[in-house]
C-alpha cells in the first residue's frame, strides 16, 4: 500500500505538467504486427528493397492506421516520461528563481517513481525486508524531495500568521 500511494502521488505531481500514458507498448505492438500482416506488407521490404508491382498492397486500412498510431502515441509517451520528471522540477524551480541544473534530480525522481510502480505488486519480498533496503532509500528520497518542493509554501506561513495575528487583534 506504501508504494502504490507513493507511485499515486508521483504519477499526480507529474500529471500536473504533462499528460500521463499507462498505456503499454508491447499490447499495442502486437495490434500493429497483426494488422501488418493482415495487409500483406512484406516482412523484409524497406528502404532499398525493390518488390515486385504486385507485392504491397496499394491501399492501407483504417485498421492498420489506427494501430500504428497507438504504436508511435505510446512510444512518444514513453519517451516523454523522462521529460514529464524534469518538467516537474523545472516547474518548482522557475516558482524559486534561478536554480541549478535539475537533470540529475529529475532523473533520480524518475528512477524512483519507477520502483514504487515495481514495488507495489511485489509479494515475495518480506516487508522487513523491502523496508529496510532499497525501498527505504527511496521513501527517504521521497519525503526529502517533497519537502524541498513545500519549503516556498512553509517558509510563508510565518508571514501569514502575523497577517491573521494583525487582522484578528
Amino acid at each position: 500500500m506504501i508504494a502504490h500511494a507513493h507511485r499515486e502521488i508521483c504519477t499526480v505531481l507529474m500529471n500536473e505538467y504533462s499528460s500521463n500514458s499507462r498505456e503499454v507498448l508491447s499490447d499495442h505492438l502486437n495490434v500493429f504486427a497483426a494488422e501488418f500482416r493482415r495487409a500483406g506488407f512484406a516482412m523484409d521490404a524497406g528502404p532499398g528493397s525493390s518488390p515486385g508491382p504486385d507485392s504491397m498492397p496499394t491501399t492501407v486500412s483504417v485498421s492498420f492506421l489506427k494501430s500504428a498510431a497507438a504504436v508511435v502515441r505510446t512510444h512518444v509517451a514513453t519517451e516523454n516520461a523522462r521529460a514529464r520528471a524534469r518538467a516537474v522540477f523545472e516547474g518548482f524551480s522557475s516558482q524559486r528563481g534561478p536554480q541549478p541544473d535539475v537533470g540529475p534530480t529529475a532523473d533520480r525522481w524518475f528512477r524512483m517513481s519507477g520502483s514504487f510502480t515495481k514495488w507495489a505488486h511485489n509479494r515475495t519480498t518480506p516487508d522487513a525486508q523491502l523496508m529496510a533496503g532499497e525501498f527505504q532509500q527511496e521513501i527517504d528520497f521521497f519525503e526529502e524531495t517533497l519537502a524541498s518542493f513545500a519549503e516556498t509554501a512553509v517558509h510563508n506561513l510565518d508571514a501569514l500568521d502575523d497577517i491573521l495575528e494583525d487582522a484578528n487583534t
